[in-house]
């Protein structure tokens, strides 16, 4: 029983990167990688349709303007252009399906010859639909983001040579004049991206975003600054690759009073039982105080409360505070946008070797593993599984003794769910004939037994679907990862190949593999003008996320999960002298670097990445 990710993963919506390269040189090297799996119920009609509304995907367009040219700091040869990734999660009504996905008719040519045509009568759910809409906008909304805060320098300099409050300053100070004037609007207009996206999408469908609706993460860098914003549930975390450390540096400006793990969550999904990782007590109770009067709290099969948010113009609930589009909800949600700015230097002191991952997921991801466990995946894959695997002991055990305590006080819980339940003996005989089938080769993987691995894995399973067996779905994303793990040969991040081709002699060949990747992006966009750059090294990260997203997906029933991971790397120094000027080895294009920096901001020759 063979299976490929290709039937978990819905090309049309979500890219699978592996490896992927900007198309110019950026300040920091950037390699994105991803991976998407659909819910198990997405699946229809025998696997004929497979509905996946996550999406993920990449941007990339130049920042110089007339005001705001490239910095003197930049080495010749090197981009002044913003570049980053997204995510989202979409939702919205209810799906209908057709039974017959494909209708196939007959017709006949001049030549009386007969053609089969197939047309699909599935065009894709409202969230799929809102989601690829998001993707075709994003890039738009996010250049007038930067456009609006070059008109707001320009109206910074006019009110300077007004009022006569201008003062005579050294190139260099006047660089940095407009570099903060240039910042400063900027993170204004960040701050309104969930309104210039939802009238982006409202102009081009407006039906369409009436009660459909997505969440978002988006991580972008320019020059030496990395913003990232986030309207949902969907989450962002960074890790040092080398120890698997989440980093604790995310901190909302004017809203948290502490640093997490991870951004936070726009939800009452779980509130008041217990909190989203990222999220404050202090904060949930301020967001609930905002929209507790167009709430309703419901109760779970399991005892458990949750708040939805109501409308009178839907017939649909959200249990999210804040999304794009959801138009019926206008008024009632928090309309915000959650801006975290950071200073890439100081991330990447942060870490051991100089590296910063930054991994996005959506909520299939974040509900099943928290960061903790993410991080442990991340450095060593079989280490997480055992981790996992007696996390999940001492929640049974626990899971035991409520139940115990139930039954002591004859309270009746959870009968519903009980009665409900798939787990019959003829389920469990088909699942184990099936997992009898699935046959491993070669079991030894850098000293990692795949069979004790697949062992744990079925555990972790029995453990999540405590009322339903193995079902064929987990055993696809079970045979998924461990083909993955064999034919990758990946344990951990310090024993893959990619870590190895980092490692080596880094302090010297930095300048040359930073060299190599732009020009081999550069053969790439001449011969195919539509590919996206992708590095010739073995990539590391698009291993992980395929293994953790089936992970998941093994402890999901209805969610799709959808990472994403940016890996940032530092300059070279010896790129730069301590004076900030251009070393004699880069500066034969000083000439072409000059001309550059007068590009102004209609630029038609700009460079965008495909996404």
């Amino acid at each position: 029983m063979e299976i490929t990710t290709e039937i978990w993963f819905n090309s049309k919506i979500s890219p699978n990167l592996s490896n992927v390269h900007p198309t110019k040189k950026t300040l920091f090297p950037i390699s994105i990688s991803s991976n998407s799996v659909a819910g198990k119920s997405h699946f229809y009609n025998n696997n004929e349709v497979v509905v996946n509304e996550d999406i993920c995907g990449t941007f990339e367009f130049n920042s110089r303007t007339e005001y705001i040219n490239k910095s003197s700091e930049f080495p010749t040869g090197y981009d002044d252009i913003v570049t980053g990734i997204f995510i989202a999660d979409g939702h919205g009504e209810n799906r209908i399906v057709p039974k017959d996905s494909f209708l196939t008719y007959h017709k006949s040519n001049k030549l009386n010859i007969c053609i089969v045509v197939i047309i699909s009568k599935w065009e894709g759910s409202g969230g799929e639909r809102f989601v690829a809409l998001v993707k075709k906008n994003i890039a738009a909304v996010l250049k007038s983001i930067f456009q609006m805060a070059n008109y707001g320098v320009k109206r910074d300099l006019e009110m300077e040579k007004r009022y006569k409050y201008f003062y005579p300053t050294t190139k260099e100070e006047q660089e940095k004049k407009l570099e903060n004037s240039f910042l400063k609007h900027l993170k204004e207009g960040m701050k309104n991206f969930h309104r210039m996206m939802d009238q982006a999408l409202s102009d081009e469908d407006p039906t369409l975003c009436n009660d459909n609706g997505s969440t978002i993460c988006i991580c972008l860098t320019w020059r030496n600054y990395l913003f990232c914003l986030n309207i949902g549930d969907s989450n962002m975390m960074m890790f040092d690759p080398i120890t698997g450390k989440a980093l604790k540096v995310w901190k909302r400006p004017q809203k948290d009073d502490m640093y997490n793990v991870c951004s936070y969550d726009d939800t009452l999904a779980s509130y008041p039982d217990y909190l989203h990782e990222g999220q404050t007590l202090f904060s949930v109770k301020q967001d609930y105080n905002f929209i507790s009067e167009y709430c309703k709290q419901f109760a779970t099969l399991k005892g458990r409360y949750f708040y939805s948010l109501t409308s009178p113009s839907s017939i649909y609930g959200l249990s999210l505070t804040n999304t794009l589009g959801n138009r019926n909800h206008d008024g009632r949600t928090l309309c915000r946008t959650s801006v975290y700015e950071f200073d890439i230097p100081s991330l990447l002191e942060k870490t051991e070797g100089n590296r910063l991952s930054i991994i996005c997921v959506t909520d299939g991801i974040k509900d099943v593993l928290d960061s903790t466990e993410i991080g442990s995946f991340l450095l060593n894959f079989q280490d997480g599984i055992d981790q996992k695997y007696e996390k999940i002991k001492i929640e049974l055990e626990n899971e035991r003794k409520r139940r115990e305590i139930y039954r002591k006080y004859e309270m009746e819980y959870d009968v519903g769910a009980r009665s409900k339940s798939t787990n019959n003996l003829n389920a469990v005989l088909v699942v184990e004939n099936t997992l009898k089938e699935m046959t491993i080769d070669d079991p030894i993987v850098n000293n990692m037994n795949l069979q004790d691995v697949k062992n744990k894995l079925k555990r972790i399973v029995y453990g999540y679907n405590k009322e339903k067996p193995l079902d064929i779905y987990d055993t696809n994303s079970l045979n998924i990862m461990l083909k993955t793990f064999k034919e990758n040969n990946i344990n951990s991040f310090k024993n893959s190949d990619y870590y190895s081709s980092i490692s080596n002699n880094e302090s010297s060949s930095n300048l040359n593999y930073n060299n190599e990747l732009y020009s081999q992006s550069q053969q790439e966009q001449q011969s195919q003008p539509t590919q996206l750059s992708s590095s010739s090294s073995k990539s590391y990260f698009h291993e992980f996320l395929v293994c953790l997203t089936n992970l998941a997906s093994l402890c999901q029933t209805l969610d799709d999960c959808t990472a994403i991971n940016m890996e940032i790397s530092s300059i070279n120094p010896s790129l730069l002298r301590s004076d900030g000027e251009v070393t004699p080895a880069s500066s034969s294009n000083s000439t072409s670097s000059n001309s550059l920096n007068n590009i102004s901001n209609d630029n038609n020759n700009e460079d965008r990445m495909e996404q």
